[in-house]
């Protein structure tokens, strides 16, 4: 079902007063004719899942601002990812700005708890039966600065490995830097759940 929206109800939207759409695709669709064509914007909500055609209006720059403004894509292998708190956000806000009905709000509700049950249960698997050999529980001790900075002979960050949760348990090498970790690009790495002081293998192990 499409929720079509008017020019004249989005007249009153100004830039970054509303919470943006989180989408997993948005495309600009043309309607009409040649010499009067009329534009919306096709979307796939990822709030509720289905696909919506609004935002609408017979001129293309109104149209485009919308797109740039409204939404924010998220890349599909990145969806199913959203924190627990991120997907109760979405709720929140569809319960005050969408006019969704108590039936499909209710049934958000139920798949971000069961979304929480599941990672919970995931994380405590997981904690059991995999991480151990000197694993270290974020929830329980986080590196002190002897353990996540060098000094000699200059001062830089010591490699340290990381475990961090997804779908499951994913490990890297990556860096602390006393407030967040972040990968060898020095992007931030979110949903850390255990480290441990990296070990360069040395050159014996390497012998036949």
């Amino acid at each position: 079902m499409s929720m079509i929206r008017e020019v004249n109800e989005l007249s009153s939207i100004q830039p970054n007063t509303i919470e943006k759409i989180k989408v997993s695709s948005a495309e600009i669709l043309v309607h009409g004719t040649k010499e009067k064509p009329y534009y919306e914007i096709k979307y796939c909500d990822l709030s509720d899942g289905q696909i919506h055609e609004g935002y609408s209006s017979y001129n293309l720059d109104y149209v485009f601002e919308w797109l740039e403004e409204c939404f924010e894509i998220i890349p599909e292998k990145d969806a199913d990812r959203m924190s627990i708190s991120e997907q109760i956000n979405e709720l929140r806000i569809s319960a005050v700005y969408k006019e969704h009905s108590l039936k499909m709000l209710l049934g958000q509700a139920a798949d971000t708890i069961e979304a929480l049950s599941a990672k919970l249960q995931a994380a405590n698997m997981e904690k059991d039966q995999r991480l151990d050999n000197g694993w270290v529980y974020c929830d329980e001790w986080l590196p002190s600065m002897v353990e996540y900075m060098e000094l000699e002979p200059t001062p830089h960050m010591k490699r340290i490995e990381v475990a961090y949760m997804t779908d499951s348990v994913e490990y890297l090498i990556g860096f602390y830097d006393g407030n967040k970790w972040m990968d060898k690009h020095h992007n931030i790495i979110k949903n850390v759940i255990a480290w441990k002081p990296f070990v360069k293998l040395s050159d014996k192990h390497h012998e036949p």
